[in-house]
This record gives structure tokens, C-alpha cells and sequence, in this order.
């Protein structure tokens, strides 16, 4: 290549590169600015612009290390983890050794601990760093933090106790790993200073930190922060200096760094002078009070006063330091004082200034009492003391706003607006009354009129729209215009979003309203871009403790910065603690946990006994603890000790008598206070408790049965506010309790006209409407209410009751399992913020469960009816952010309606203790729960029981003010049992499902209704199989039914089983013919298969009925019949007898059952065996039940198995029954009528074909009835008829009972029992009984054998058989007739039960006896109750 030729190349190469460098440098520009933007949106959590961002720099470089880690951060928050993994694959393959490997790892691992590290990081937010770092360690489990939750992990480390250390070497392992990280680098340096030993070093780092733009702002406020923890001493000038030379306009920094040199110049001063020690201490308090450190100076003046009194420098340091602590009248008094101590001048002003601010301190304590006048003349006094001074003025032109008188408010704020033109308070107040005055147009003229200057002091124009807004809601709030407020409402929102007043006055009407998602939604928009704005925490830690969730707004108080809790947040955390723990003892109380139930109690007690309020909360506590002598007893100590119990102590008392339900003293106490003075706050609890006493008694009348004294008892209440949403309810609930569904139905449509979105109104309209069977209708209601409150545990149980009630367990498991997880959150949400540690589930005490199980003794399943549930006010729930009082009212309405208790004059003495309540039961609106292992085929006639019992549905509403009232003293009914059935007819089936009668309470604000508490008993030291199969979880039948209850009984109701046992059956007759004796062997497999029960059968039979007898009488009616016994007179026919295997295989599911099976394989004459059973109710009253079958007919061995005549080979027999009937049942829970019908074709092998038509009916009365036992009575008739007389045992016939008329009448008499683990039965029944029988021919099927039969019967009349005949003669008879039976089951073991039953039955000529003996294996432990009535395992043959 010639050289010429190489320069040209060289050359080309050279432009080349110089083109390519500038591409080369703007593509790695480009990269650069992508992934600062990726980190930047990556670091405020912005998770979407971040990806736009990766996903770019992607695609200019597929390889790139950071992108591929910021694209995983990205699916992991999307919890995508698989696209996560893909992403660190990638990396791995291009960057093996990248430290973003490990870090990445560690964050797909701990992705799956999500839901325990946003647990940790919420604690350590709230300050409970302790707490936070074990969830932490629990989500880690044994490995090591790594990545992003290495740096919280450590930081929160940092914060407990001990932990400095372990921390400190945790953030510079991750600096040294990840040296040019900022945030790890801030956070090491901020963590240095916090010990005084590496402060400087940290401080250091700090100034380094400061100068960089992404952390550097933090830096700087951390930097600042650390100086102000540093000492005056000279060593520090420099820190100061090193400061203010980066910040040289920090005003604080330079006094500091001023008194340090100040200082330092002291110290150097060589002069020593005697002086007055107690005066040096002096001068030192007011040098540390000058220096901002309270805490030492207030030091040193107690010090001084402690040796001098009356020392005037330390009683008038002591009153500013006071002053500045806001606490105004200690500091007027220690002022006060330091003037009469001489220099009254020198302390002049300050006193002044405490004097001014105690008054208006005063005035707020006073509005909050609701004592407005007295507010009113505090702070005129306030106003003429100091008239510079503008608060006091402001305070009072909102005092005259609150008492309505606009005018006079107006014209205070122009006098403060003369004074301070800007004052944004006077202006927005101004601005509200203008607009409450209908003076829109001047109030934006104020506005517009404001300069620039004015509105960025007063507040941008939207804050003011907001306030005339405001006012314009507060209008139509006082006119009654709901929909306008909250327009108005929504309105000043839309102008002022930051502000918390306006989001929370909206909230508030949200609450109102029962959206309660909607309230909390509102306050949470502006936490989420504000998560640490006082005024925000504040403002929803008061609507959270306003709609009862102490837990969330305790959380919301804890996250208020010191600095920033001023004292009315310090009083509303108090009020809130105190409600936290007596939460947390009720839930401890319901898990039964007395003893900690009653110390939390004691040990918050103190705190509540000077507030009406929180001492009715605490005695309300108590109760729900199992001590209601103490909450009782708290009340009257602090009304014995008070002179003059004011109205609101007397209203908790009242409440509390509500609670624990002593109406006798609570009438009275009710027309005492109805002519008291009252605020509106205190009438508005008057109410409440008023209303929720008439409506129990209303309840207990209606639950007694008595709808028209119940109703005579509600309607003055309605006649006084007929739009009253309880009163409205319990309305509904008389009309369902009568079957007019349709009534009560519009009742609940008006009411959710009005309150559309009200959870709980919801609820009580979907559970009427499961009561009524419009399953459709409940559907489509709480699929409204699960759209509104998917985690609410109240709508989740109702769910799956709905489910539940059409037997669909697999979906109600599905509900309740989320209510139990929903319960078990809401619990430990309220133990964890009283700091009590949450305990196992309920009954998860070992030493509980031996109690448990003796009280199963008299406990019983949930009783349809129990005494419904209100839940009484516990105090005045403020309705504002700031307190509305009103002035008393001395013209209260007297003689207001108030009923006698319905328990004084109807159902007995009102009970002296709560744990003699009647019990209070949820909804019951699905068949009865029994034994899983043991469920009756026939169940009970409820629709009666619904009637009595309460039928319409009243779900558990929130009540107003965290309201509850005691169960209503009134007589409990349960589902009536089995009817009596006729002598040998199948039992009729009458399985209803039962209505709820749930709780009630004062309104749908919120809030969950605390259970009674279970005690618990000692258990046996050395734990049984009971203590550990969880017997202690049997529901306490005195409380209500939990979602947890209700999940364990459809759990338990699907347990498996496999039984075994023997079975006898003998019956008299004549050898070889009617006699028949029958051991059977049965076994069946209960699988639980979808929402019910897969069974499989084999029965191992034997049957035998001898040999005929050889006399001609004898043999002639047997097989071939006369010609065979003349032929062959010698010859035996032949033993019968027969065994076999049965099989069958079957699926039951609430009221429907289908099974097929065989008779036993290997009998002669082998057969299938069908049936398809439905039942349903048509009406609350009305049950049918529709059964179509082919059964075996087992009246003797012929029509059982089949026999063979050994004389001539015959074989014959086997007949089946096939058919269909219908049952209705009506019964109304005292009394029950019943009627069925049946037609059948019953066919045999070589068996004359028949057919058989059965009526029957009867009635019957429950003579007595609890919840474990039932006594009833009745009267039973049963008719039927068959086409043939086939009941005799020559070829042809069957063998069975077929007269062609039958007659019984019967009086039955049963007595059912539950106790324990036992439960048995004894029932009984005697009567008379008519029958006709028709004359049949021997060889019905055969002429021509009829024909030879008749033949040989002349031949043996010629030989001397005297009655020889080839005819069965007709008979009728008349006679008595009775039966007798029993039945037990017993659980020897969690998993093992034994039982048995014994029955006769006696009519003319006709005896047989039956029993049998079976052992019950369940696949998992049930404890539950016992089956009842019981039902035993029986042949499967026997129909």
C-alpha cells in the first residue's frame, strides 16, 4: 500500500472518529439523564414514571445495570415478582459481581413479606420501633438485611433501646458496600448523631452531605438539628462557625453560636466575686430559659424555691417559663406572686400576658363544658385587658358565630380586621357569617378587595371561596338540607384541598350519612401527600375517634410531631388512650381473658374517673369484662361522692344501667332526667339512650310472641319521630314477625331511599331478606355492601350467612374465613395499640377448655330469637373539630314517653347481674347446625320459630357515638323438633331455615359491638385428648354467635366420618313365613364433597325365618301350595334364609339427598335401590318436602330377599317399592300441623304387581322446650290402601302387610335431651287401629296353578284335612296398638362416638324388635354440640 494511500486512510479514520465522538458522548449524556430521572422518580416513590424512565434507557442500552434494578423495584411494587425475577436474570447474565445482585435477591425475597414489612414500617412510623424491628426480623426470618431494607431495617434499629451499636455497623457495612449512595451515606451520619461520642463526627459528615443536591436539603436540616442537641461550650465554636459560613442567614445557629462565645468569655474572666449562691441558680435558670433549655431552668428555680418561697426572680422566672409552656394559669398565679414579692413593674407585662391568655384559656374549657356564657364573659374581660391583643376578640366573634348571633359576630370581626387588616382568622370568619348571612356578593367583594399581600397572609382565594362555602353548609346544615351541605361541602373542598377543617366538617357529614368509606377517604387524600402535617393528623385522628376506631386515630395522634402537640391534641390522645384500652379488655374478655381484661381496666381506671365520658367508656368495659358490679359500682361511687351530679354523669350512668340491662332503675333514672337542663350534646344522648330502652322493650314483647303489646310499646316512639331509623327497624321487625314481609320490606326501601350508602341499614335489609327466602334480593344488597366495606368483618359474616343459608358452605367458608381474618386484624389492631400482646385465638387457653366443655352441659345451639342487641352511648362523640357547645335549655319537653320495663311486668325481676342476661344470638336464618358426624336426614319445622322469634333480621348496625345497649329480657324460644310422625309412616319433612334476630344498636355510624366474656374453669393438670382438640371452643351460648363461631360450625359440619355397627331385628310370625330374624353389619363413608357429603355404604345382611312346619295346614300355604303338600307330603320345603352385601353410594347437601345403591348382592332376588328427597319452605309456616324412590319392602324374608320352595325349585320374591310423596308441615312454633301423601307400584320377581296409596296427617303441640331438651305430644292419623291382598307366602304373593283398608289413630308422645356429650331420645305412641283385607287367591299370578290348587284343596278335604282351601279368606280388624323406641349417642372421645337405639312395635298378632349398637370415627375433632334430636346410625334398609 503506498503512503499516499495510508495518509488518505488515516485520514478518513480520523474524521470518521471525530463525527462518531460527539454521538458517542450525546448518547451517554442521554443514558445519564434517564437514570438520574429513574433513580429521582424511584426515590418519591413514583413507581410509574420510573418505569418510563428505565424502560428508555432500556432500550438505548439493554444491559444497563441500574435499569435492569430499577425495572425490578418497579414489578415488585406491582407485585409482579416473575417479571422481578426475569429482571434479575438479566442482571445477573450481564453484571455477575454487580452489588445490585445481592440487593435485588434480597428484595424479591422479602416481597413475599410484604404484608410484614408494610406492618414494620407503619409501626416504625407511629414510633413503636420496638415492635417494627421484630416484624422486621419475623419477615427476614434468619437472614440478613440486604438492598433498600437493609437501610430502614437499620435505621429503625437505631431507635431501640440497645440497638445503637448493631446499627451503627450495619450502615457502614452498606456504605462501604455502596460508597456512592447519598441516602446510605445521610443516614449513617445522621445516625452518628445521636450519641454525644460520635456527634462531631457525624456533624462532619453532614457538612460534607449538605453541599450535594440530592440530599443535601436533608442534610442541612439534620445538620442544624445535631447543633441544636450540641453543648455552648467553647470547643463547639467552631461547629457553629463551620455552619453559619454554608448558612450565613440562620438566626438561631448565630445566637447559639453568640452565647457560646459569650460564654467562653465568662469562663475566662479572672476575677472571682462572692455572690449568693440561690442568685446564681436564679441567673443560671434565666440563662437556660433564654437558651430555649426549659427543662434545666425550670431546675433551677424549684431549686431556689424549694430553699426560699418567696424568692421574686425565681417565682417570676418560674411563672414566664410557665407562660411559655402554655400553661396560662400557673403562670398568672406564680406571677402574681413574684409582684407581691416586691418590682410588681418588672413583671407587669408578663403578668398581663399570662392574665390575658388564662382568660381566653379559660373560655375554651368553658365552651367545651357547653358553658357559653361564662366563655363569653372571660373573654370580653380578655378584650378589655389587652385590646391589642386580637385573639381574644377573634374567640369571641366564633363564640357569637356558634350561639347564631351573626350580626353581633360581624361586626367583632370588622373591629379586628380595624386593627389587624390581614388577620386571616377575622377574615375567614368574616367571610363564613357574611355568607351564613346570605351576603355572598359582599364576602367576595372582601375578597377581591384584599391586596396581594393581604391574600397571601389571610390565605389564597380559594381558602376564602372555601369559607363562604363553609358557611353556606353550615346553612343548610341548620335548615335540614342535607344534600345541599354536602353540596356546599364538596364545593369548598374543590377550593381549599389542603386545608383538614374543610375535609373534615365534609367527613363528618359522610359519617353522618353512613358512608363511612367515603369519610375516611376524604381525610386520607390529604395524609397521602401530607403524611406529617399536624393539622392533617390531627383532624383525622379526631374523625376516626368520632366514628369509634380508637386503634387508627391513637396511631394518627402518636405520629404528631412533640413539637407540634399542642394541648388539645394532648387531651384528645388521652381520650383516645382511654378508649383503646377499654377496647382492648373487651377483646380480651371475649377471648377469655378476664384476668388481663380486668388489669388493663385498672390500670387506664385512673384516667378516666374525672371524665364522664371515659368513665362511662370504662364501665362499659367492665360489663363486657364479666364485672358488672364494678361497672355499676364505678358510677355510683363518683355519684356518691359528688353533691351535685351534673347531667352528663348521670347520663353515663344511664347508659351503663342500659348495658347492663337494669330497666327498672334505668326507667327511673330516664324520668329524672327528662326534665333536667340540657345541651344540645347531652339532649342528643338523652335521646339515644331513651330510644334505645323503648325499642328493647319493644323487641322483648315481640320475641315473647305478644305483637300487639310490642307494637302499643313502639308507636308513641314513632308517633314522636316517625322518620326515626331504629324505631323504623323495629317496626319492620313486628311486620316480618307477622309474615307481612312486604311491610317490612318498604319500611327498610324508605329507609335506604335515605341513607342509600349506609353499611349496616344495608345489612339489616339483606338479612330480612335472607330471613324471607328472596335470596336474590340479599344477593344483590350485600353485593352494594361488600363494594363499600370489602374488609368489613360485620359484611363479611353476613355473606356468608347468606350462603350459608342456601347451603352453599364452600362460599360461606369462603366469608367467614375473611371475617375471622378481618376480626383477628381489627383485633390485634386494638390490643397492639394498648399495648397488650394479642393472645391465641379465642379459647386458645388449654386450662379454658375443660370449662368449656362442662358447660356444654347447658349450653345449646344459637337460639332463633334471643333478645336482639343495642349498643348504648358511652359518651358524647364531638360532631365538630373544634367543640360546638349550645346553651342549656331549661324548657326541656317534659313528660316524655317512657314504658315500664317489659321484664317488670311481663317477663320477671329485671337480672342483678349482666352474666344472668338472656343470651344474645346473631342470625339464624339457615337450618339448625348438629353433629357434622350425626346429621338427621329429617330436620325441624322452624317457621314457627321465626315468627316468635324475631323474624325479621336486624343486623348488627354501628351506633352513633360508639352507642350499646344490653340484650332485652324476654323469653327465648328454639326451633321446634321433629314433629310426631304416625305409627310406622315415614317422618314428614319440615326443615325450615330460621330468621336472625340480630342486634340492634343507635344509629349506622360505626363501630363493633363487644362480646360478654366466657370464664374459664381450672383444667386437670396432665392435658386430656379434650384439652387438646380445642373442646373450649364450643360458643358460649350466652354471647353472640362470631364469624369465627359460625366458620367452625360449617367447618365442623363437613367433617368426615367413617361408622360401623350392628344391627338386629326380630319379628314374630309363623316359622318359615312371617317370622323373620335379620343381623345386619352396616358401614358407611361420609366424605365432605363441595357444599355437602358424599357417602358410600356396604351392608353385610343375614336374614332368616326358619322352615315352614310340615302339617298340610302348614305346607300348603307355602311355595307350590296344595298340589306340592299332597304330592309330596314327606319333603321339607327347606330352611329360608339368605345373606348378602349391600352397597350404595349417595350425596347430601342441605335439604336435597340422592342416593343408589342395591339390595344385598347374593340374596336370591337382588334388586337396585333409588331416591331423590327435596325439601324447601314455601312460606315462613310452610314447609314441603318431595321424595321420589325405589325401596325394598322388608316385611319378611320373602319380600326382603326372596325364597325358594325346596320341593319344586320355585324362587320368588324381592319386591320394591317405587314411588313418590309429598309432606307439608305448618307449624308456628307452639302448635305444628302436618299432612303427606304417597302413590307407589310395588314389583317383585314372579310377585303379583300392586300399587299402594297412602293420606296421613296430624297435629302435635311442644309441650315444654329449651334449647337442649323438648318434650312434645300430639295427635296422628294415617289411611292407606292396596290395590291386592298380597301378603301370604304361596308363589305370587309378596309377603308383606297390604290390606285394602287401613285406619290408625295415635297419640305420640317423644322427649328428646341434650346434655354434655350426651344426647338421647324416648319416644312412644299408643292407638287404634282398623284393617281390611280382601280374600286372594293362592296363585295369584297363575290361573292355571289356581285352578290345580283348587283341585288338590277338594282332595284334601276328602282325605280329611278339615279347612283345606285354595282361597286366603278376607278378614277386618279392630284393635290397640302401640310402639316404643329409644335412642343415645355418646362422645367417648374428641374423634370417637358411641350409640345405639331399641324400638317395639305391638299390634293384634303382630310383635317385632329392633336395636343396634355403632362406633362413630371423625377425621378431625369435633366440639361441637351433640346432635339433637339424635340420630343414630340405622340399617339402610329401614325407611
Amino acid at each position: 500500500m503506498s503512503s499516499k494511500r495510508r495518509r488518505h486512510q488515516t485520514l478518513a479514520m480520523g474524521l470518521l472518529a471525530s463525527l462518531m465522538a460527539p454521538v458517542a458522548w450525546a448518547q451517554t449524556g442521554a443514558e445519564q439523564t434517564l437514570l438520574d430521572q429513574g433513580q429521582y422518580w424511584q426515590e418519591r416513590g413514583d413507581t410509574e414514571r420510573a418505569g418510563e424512565a428505565w424502560q428508555k434507557l432500556l432500550r438505548i442500552n439493554p444491559q444497563n445495570a441500574q435499569a435492569l434494578y430499577g425495572m425490578a423495584l418497579v414489578e415488585l411494587n406491582a407485585r409482579r415478582p416473575e417479571s422481578a425475577q426475569r429482571y434479575l436474570n438479566q442482571l445477573q447474565a450481564a453484571h455477575p459481581r454487580s452489588p445490585l445482585v445481592s440487593r435485588l435477591q434480597e428484595s424479591i425475597r422479602t416481597g413475599r413479606s410484604a404484608p410484614q414489612i408494610e406492618t414494620a414500617r407503619q409501626q416504625a412510623r407511629s414510633g413503636q420501633a420496638s415492635q417494627a424491628l421484630s416484624t422486621y426480623q419475623a419477615a427476614l426470618g434468619d437472614r440478613a438485611p440486604t438492598g433498600p431494607l437493609a437501610l430502614e431495617y437499620y435505621q429503625t434499629l437505631g431507635a431501640t433501646a440497645g440497638g445503637w451499636d448493631e446499627a451503627r455497623r450495619g450502615l457502614n457495612r452498606l456504605a462501604q458496600e455502596s460508597p456512592e449512595d447519598p441516602q446510605i451515606a445521610l443516614a449513617l451520619a445522621q445516625h452518628l448523631t445521636y450519641r454525644e461520642s460520635t456527634r462531631r463526627e457525624g456533624i462532619a459528615q453532614l457538612a460534607r452531605l449538605a453541599g450535594r443536591a440530592d440530599v443535601g436539603k436533608a442534610a442541612t436540616e439534620s445538620w442544624r438539628k445535631a447543633l441544636a442537641w450540641t453543648g455552648n461550650r467553647s470547643a463547639d465554636i467552631p461547629l457553629y462557625q463551620e455552619f453559619l459560613r454554608a448558612n450565613p442567614g440562620d438566626t438561631a445557629v448565630q445566637t447559639r453560636l453568640v452565647q457560646a462565645q459569650n460564654l467562653q468569655k465568662q469562663s475566662q474572666a479572672a476575677s472571682v466575686r462572692t455572690a449568693d449562691p440561690l442568685r446564681q441558680r436564679t441567673t443560671a435558670g434565666f440563662q437556660a430559659l433564654d437558651d430555649g433549655e426549659l427543662d434545666a431552668a425550670e431546675a433551677a428555680f424549684l431549686n431556689v424555691l424549694e430553699s426560699r418561697p418567696t424568692d421574686g426572680d425565681a417565682l417570676g422566672g418560674l411563672g414566664i417559663l410557665r407562660l411559655r409552656q402554655e400553661r396560662f394559669a400557673d403562670a398568672r398565679g406564680l406571677l402574681e406572686r413574684a409582684s407581691r414579692a416586691g418590682s410588681a413593674s418588672r413583671w407587669k407585662q408578663a403578668l398581663d400576658s399570662a392574665t390575658y391568655w388564662s382568660l381566653v384559656e379559660q373560655a375554651t374549657s368553658e365552651r367545651e363544658r357547653g358553658e357559653t356564657a361564662a366563655a363569653r364573659r372571660s373573654l370580653e374581660q380578655a378584650v378589655r385587658l389587652n385590646p391589642a391583643e386580637v385573639t381574644a376578640e377573634t374567640d369571641l366573634a366564633d363564640l357569637l358565630v356558634e350561639d347564631g348571633q351573626y350580626d353581633a359576630a360581624e361586626a367583632a370581626y370588622r373591629r379586628v380586621l380595624a386593627r389587624q387588616a390581614d388577620n386571616p382568622d377575622a377574615v375567614r370568619g368574616l367571610v363564613g357569617v357574611l355568607a351564613q348571612n346570605n351576603k355572598a356578593a359582599e364576602a367576595l367583594a372582601l375578597v377581591e378587595k384584599l391586596s396581594p399581600s393581604q391574600q397571601e397572609k389571610v390565605g389564597a382565594l380559594g381558602r376564602l371561596r372555601a369559607a363562604q362555602a363553609l358557611g353556606q353548609a353550615r346553612a343548610a346544615t341548620e335548615r335540614g338540607d342535607t344534600a345541599a351541605a354536602r353540596a356546599a361541602l364538596e364545593d369548598a373542598l374543590l377550593n381549599d384541598p389542603a386545608s383538614p377543617w374543610v375535609r373534615l366538617d365534609l367527613a363528618r357529614l359522610y359519617l353522618r350519612m353512613g358512608a363511612v368509606a367515603e369519610a375516611r377517604g376524604v381525610m386520607d387524600g390529604l395524609l397521602l401527600s401530607n403524611p406529617n402535617m399536624p393539622e392533617a393528623l390531627y383532624a383525622s385522628a379526631l374523625l376516626a375517634s368520632e366514628a369509634g376506631d380508637w386503634p387508627n386515630a391513637l396511631a394518627l395522634l402518636d405520629r404528631v410531631p412533640e413539637k407540634h402537640r399542642t394541648r388539645d391534641i394532648a387531651a384528645l390522645q388521652k381520650r383516645v388512650w382511654v378508649h383503646v384500652q377499654a377496647s382492648a379488655a373487651s377483646a380480651l374478655a371475649a377471648e377469655g381473658r378476664q384476668t388481663e381484661a380486668l388489669a388493663t381496666l385498672a390500670q387506664a381506671e385512673s384516667f378516666a374517673t374525672q371524665d364522664p365520658e371515659l368513665l362511662g367508656a370504662m364501665a362499659l368495659a367492665y360489663a363486657d369484662a364479666g364485672d358488672p358490679q364494678r361497672a355499676l359500682g364505678m358510677v355510683r361511687q363518683v355519684l356518691a361522692r359528688t353533691p351535685r351530679p351534673d347531667v352528663g354523669l348521670r347520663l353515663q350512668y344511664a347508659a351503663t344501667l342500659l348495658k347492663t340491662q337494669q330497666d327498672v332503675e334505668l326507667a327511673g333514672i330516664l324520668r329524672q332526667l327528662q326534665t333536667a337542663p340540657m345541651n344540645d350534646r347531652e339532649r342528643k344522648s338523652f335521646s339515644d339512650i331513651r330510644r334505645a330502652y323503648i325499642v328493647r322493650q319493644a323487641d322483648g314483647l315481640r320475641e315473647a310472641g305478644d305483637l300487639v303489646a310490642a307494637y302499643d310499646t313502639l308507636v308513641p316512639l314513632l308517633a314522636e319521630q316517625p322518620d326515626e331509623p331504629l324505631a323504623m327497624a323495629a317496626l319492620a321487625r313486628m311486620y316480618a314477625a307477622n309474615n307481612d314481609y312486604a311491610q317490612a320490606q318498604a319500611l327498610y326501601a324508605r329507609l335506604l331511599e335515605k341513607s342509600p350508602n349506609d353499611v349496616p341499614l344495608i345489612l339489616q335489609t339483606a338479612a330480612m331478606a335472607t330471613g324471607a327466602k328472596d335470596y336474590g334480593y340479599a344477593e344483590s344488597l350485600l353485593s352494594v355492601a361488600l363494594a363499600r366495606a370489602p374488609r368489613d368483618p360485620e359484611v363479611l359474616t353476613a355473606a356468608g350467612r347468606l350462603y350459608r343459608a342456601q347451603g352453599k358452605n364452600s362460599k360461606a367458608t369462603e366469608f367467614f374465613t375473611a371475617a375471622v381474618a378481618a376480626e383477628n386484624a381489627q383485633r390485634d389492631a386494638v390490643l397492639a395499640a394498648s399495648g397488650v400482646a394479642a393472645g391465641p385465638a379465642r379459647s386458645g387457653n388449654p386450662f379454658a377448655q375443660r370449662a368449656a366443655l362442662q358447660q356444654r352441659a347447658g349450653g345449646g345451639l344459637s337460639v332463633p330469637g334471643a333478645a336482639a342487641v343495642a349498643r348504648s352511648p358511652v359518651g358524647y362523640t364531638p360532631q365538630q373539630y373544634a367543640p360546638q357547645p349550645v346553651a342549656r335549655s331549661n324548657n326541656a319537653p317534659a313528660g316524655l314517653y317512657i314504658p315500664d320495663p317489659a321484664g317488670a311486668s311481663r317477663f320477671g325481676t329485671a337480672p342483678q347481674a349482666y352474666a344472668q342476661a338472656a343470651p344474645m344470638t346473631p342470625a339464624s336464618y339457615y337450618p339448625e347446625a348438629s353433629s357434622p358426624v350425626a346429621a338427621a336426614d329429617t330436620a325441624a319445622s322452624t317457621s314457627a320459630a321465626r315468627r316468635n322469634a324475631a323474624a325479621l333480621p336486624s343486623s348488627t348496625p354501628r351506633s352513633v357515638g360508639a352507642s350499646a345497649a344490653a340484650p332485652a329480657m324476654a323469653p327465648v324460644y328454639v326451633p321446634p323438633a321433629q314433629p310426631m310422625q304416625p305409627m310406622g309412616a315415614p317422618a314428614p319433612a319440615a326443615a325450615g331455615y330460621y330468621t336472625p334476630a340480630q342486634a340492634y344498636g343507635g344509629g349506622y355510624a360505626g363501630g363493633a359491638q363487644s362480646l360478654p366474656a366466657q370464664r374459664a374453669m381450672p383444667a386437670p393438670a396432665a392435658p386430656s385428648a379434650w384439652s387438646t382438640a380445642g373442646l373450649g371452643n364450643v360458643p358460649d351460648p350466652t354471647r353472640p354467635r362470631t364469624a369465627r363461631d359460625e366458620l367452625r360450625e360449617v367447618q365442623q359440619s363437613q367433617i368426615s366420618s367413617f361408622s360401623v355397627g350392628a344391627v338386629a331385628r326380630a319379628r314374630q310370625g309363623e316359622a318359615g313365613m312371617s317370622q323373620l330374624s335379620e343381623i345386619e353389619a352396616p358401614v358407611q363413608l361420609k366424605m365432605s364433597v363441595g357444599d355437602g357429603h358424599l357417602l358410600l355404604g356396604v351392608t353385610p345382611t343375614g336374614a332368616s325365618a326358619g322352615s315352614p312346619g310340615s302339617p298340610y295346614g302348614t305346607i300348603s300355604r307355602f311355595g307350590g301350595g296344595p298340589v306340592t303338600a299332597l304330592a309330596m307330603p314327606e319333603r321339607g320345603a327347606g330352611s329360608q334364609s339368605d345373606s348378602g352385601v349391600g352397597l350404595s353410594v349417595g350425596y347430601e347437601s342441605g335439604g336435597f339427598r340422592a342416593d343408589i345403591g342395591s339390595t344385598p348382592l347374593g340374596f336370591g332376588q337382588s334388586d337396585v335401590t333409588a331416591g331423590a328427597r327435596y325439601r324447601t319452605a314455601l312460606t315462613d309456616d310452610l314447609t314441603v318436602a318431595v321424595d321420589l324412590s325405589r325401596r325394598p319392602v322388608t316385611d319378611s324374608l320373602l319380600s326382603f330377599a326372596g325364597v325358594r320352595d325346596a320341593r319344586t325349585g320355585d324362587r320368588w320374591g324381592g319386591v320394591s317399592a317405587s314411588g313418590g310423596r309429598v309432606d307439608l308441615t305448618w307449624d308456628d312454633g307452639e302448635l305444628g300441623i302436618y299432612g303427606y301423601g304417597s302413590l307407589h307400584g310395588l314389583t317383585g320377581t314372579r310377585v303379583r304387581s300392586n300399587a299402594r296409596a297412602e293420606l296421613g296427617g296430624g297435629m302435635y303441640w311442644h309441650v315444654h322446650r329449651t334449647s337442649n331438651a323438648d318434650l312434645t305430644a300430639g295427635l296422628s292419623f294415617t289411611g292407606l290402601s292396596y290395590q291386592r291382598n298380597l301378603r301370604y307366602f304361596t308363589v305370587g304373593h309378596g309377603g308383606y302387610f297390604s290390606p285394602q283398608q287401613f285406619v290408625s289413630f295415635g297419640i305420640p308422645v317423644e322427649w328428646a335431651q341434650r346434655n354434655g356429650r350426651l344426647s338421647y331420645q324416648l319416644k312412644g305412641s299408643v292407638g287404634v287401629q282398623y284393617f281390611k283385607e280382601d280374600a286372594a287367591p293362592y296363585f295369584p299370578n297363575s290361573p292355571s296353578r289356581q285352578v290345580s290348587a283348587v283341585q288338590a284343596a277338594a282332595d284334601a278335604l276328602a282325605f280329611g284335612e278339615t279347612g283345606a282351601t285354595a282361597i286366603y279368606p278376607g278378614q277386618s280388624r279392630t284393635g290397640l296398638g302401640y310402639n316404643l323406641g329409644a335412642a343415645m349417642e355418646y362422645q367417648m372421645h374428641p374423634q370417637v362416638f358411641v350409640g345405639g337405639h331399641l324400638s317395639l312395635n305391638n299390634a293384634r298378632n303382630y310383635r317385632e324388635f329392633a336395636g343396634g349398637l355403632y362406633v362413630r370415627y371423625a377425621f378431625q375433632p369435633y366440639n361441637g354440640l351433640q346432635a339433637f334430636p339424635v340420630n343414630p346410625l340405622r340399617s339402610p334398609y329401614s325407611y
